[in-house]
C-alpha cells in the first residue's frame, strides 16, 4: 500500500514527479479494493520500477500497468562484498558446504523447497549445513518441516538480522 499513501500525499505537492518501485509481484487474492487502490494510484506514476520480469508481467496481468510505464532494475548488488576470500572466524568452517537463504519466511518465498532438496543435498554431502536467517509466518512449520525429516542438526535458524553480509560470504 505505499504507492497508495505516496499517490495521495503527492496530490497535495504538484511538481513532484512520483516514481514506485514494486518488490513482489501482485498478490491475486489480495482484497480486490488494494488492488483497485493501487491501479488507480498507478494512473498518477510517471514511471514504475519492477525488480524483476516476472514482477512487471504481474504488474501488467494485475494491474493492467502498460509495458511502457514499467522500467525492470534488478536487485543492484555489489557482488564483491560477498567473496568469500575473506577470513572466516571459525576456519574449519571453510571447507564445509553452507548452503542459505536471508529473507521473509513466508509461503511465497518457498523455504520449504530448500528444506526438502536440503534431505536429497544431505545424502551426498552429509557434513553439508543449511542457514536460514529471517522471521516470517511459517517459522515454525519450517522448523517442524526439519524435524519431522530428520534434518534439524543440519538446518539453522538465525531469525531476523541488520547485517547480513557475514552470512552471505559463508555460503
Amino acid at each position: 500500500q505505499p504507492r497508495i499513501y505516496t499517490t495521495v500525499a503527492n496530490l497535495f505537492y504538484h511538481g513532484a514527479i512520483l516514481i514506485t518501485h514494486k518488490h513482489n509481484r501482485v498478490n491475486p487474492i489480495k482484497h480486490n479494493i488494494f488492488i483497485f487502490l493501487e491501479m488507480l494510484s498507478s494512473l498518477f506514476n510517471k514511471k514504475i520500477i519492477a525488480i524483476s520480469e516476472s514482477v512487471k508481467k504481474s504488474l501488467q496481468k494485475y494491474e493492467f500497468i502498460p509495458e511502457e510505464k514499467i522500467i525492470v532494475i534488478p536487485n543492484a548488488i555489489e557482488y564483491q562484498i560477498f567473496s568469500r576470500t575473506n577470513k572466516f572466524k571459525d576456519l574449519n568452517e571453510r571447507n564445509k558446504l553452507i548452503i542459505g537463504t536471508i529473507g521473509r519466511l513466508e509461503k511465497q518465498k518457498g523455504v520449504e523447497y530448500l528444506i526438502l532438496a536440503m534431505k536429497q543435498i544431505l545424502t551426498r554431502f552429509p557434513e553439508a549445513r543449511l542457514e536460514i536467517i529471517g522471521d516470517g509466518s511459517q517459522a515454525e512449520k519450517l522448523k517442524n518441516l526439519c524435524k519431522k525429516l530428520g534434518i534439524s542438526n543440519s538446518v539453522f535458524f538465525f531469525g531476523k538480522f541488520g547485517d547480513v553480509i557475514p552470512f552471505y560470504r559463508r555460503m
